[in-house]
């Protein structure tokens, strides 16, 4: 996966938020999901809360609830953050 095709889903989700395409948010969070890694995850988490898209929120925990343990996440300070 190259970091290009990322921000191109990125662009999307910011778009769609600014221009209240919310489908557009919506299908290009969902999109981004498929290129979710453990490295990554917490970086697009963020991204997603600050755009308020939606499905690419869900989509981010539902990562993380699957791929971390809880006690993971507390020692890394995620869970406080997130």
């Amino acid at each position: 996966m190259d970091e290009i095709d990322i921000d191109i889903y990125k662009d999307l989700i910011a778009y769609g938020g600014v221009s209240g395409l919310r489908c557009l948010q919506d299908a290009a969070g969902e999109t981004l999901g498929k290129y979710l890694s453990r490295n990554n995850v917490f970086e697009l988490l963020v991204f997603a809360k600050q755009h308020n898209a939606e499905a690419a929120l869900k989509i981010c925990i539902d990562f993380v609830v699957e791929n971390f343990s809880q006690t993971s996440l507390v020692e890394n300070g995620h869970l406080a953050r997130h």
